[in-house]
């Protein structure tokens, strides 16, 4: 998969740089009784990837829907004409993430580009349907892309960081704040900027999948 600069791309490179990859093992089970909303023990499930099975089979998406707002399935029964009885099983399946959601992520993507600025960089880049552009509307290189990435990376966990790639190196140095890991991540980035090649960042991304 070819890095872009989308920002569902971005969040899924970031998510690689703070170590909070997809997990596809979630399951609960419950009994039904009479309560028809079932909540998830995980905080930041991707409810795309939701099954909900009755009694083993797998249930249309059509009778049930995920509050992510309460963390819960809830069924209503108005596709297949059956009713939920006392005692059957519930299965419900899912993909998570254990530290952080994506709407979190985002957010920190956003404050990211503001240090680009703040450094003096020729480009000065914005969200635009969701996507990141410059603002004249180009977008901007992989080179930057997982740059931005990175900067918001040590904005979410800056003592945890740590990149390894014989173009850029940064540990985390618990002495230091956010803003000087960052300002030592410009230093380097102006360093190598125009050397690093898109095959090498696309390289870069399927390593973190």
């Amino acid at each position: 998969m070819a890095l872009t600069n989308s920002v569902a791309d971005i969040i899924t490179l970031i998510r690689g740089l703070v170590k909070d990859q997809i997990k596809n093992d979630g399951q609960e089970v419950f009994e039904y009784s009479s309560d028809t909303k079932f909540t998830l023990c995980e905080s930041f499930i991707d409810a795309s990837s939701i099954n909900v099975f009755k009694n083993t089979i797998l249930m249309d998406e059509d009778d049930w829907q995920f509050n992510a707002d309460t963390n819960q399935v809830e069924i209503d029964i108005i596709t297949s004409g059956e009713t939920l009885n006392p005692d059957d099983i519930i299965l419900i399946t899912f993909n998570y993430y254990k530290k952080y959601s994506d709407a979190e992520i985002e957010g920190y993507l956003y404050s990211s580009l503001s240090y680009f600025a703040q450094h003096n960089y020729a480009k000065i880049f914005t969200i635009i349907n969701d996507y990141v552009v410059s603002i004249n509307n180009i977008s901007p290189e992989c080179k930057e892309i997982y740059f931005i990435a990175i900067v918001a990376s040590i904005l979410i966990d800056p003592q945890n960081i740590e990149i390894n790639t014989p173009e850029f190196k940064l540990t985390a140095n618990r002495s230091e704040s956010d803003q000087e890991q960052i300002g030592r991540a410009f230093m380097q980035f102006k360093k190598f900027t125009g050397t690093i090649t898109f095959d090498t960042l696309d390289h870069l991304y399927k390593d973190i999948q």
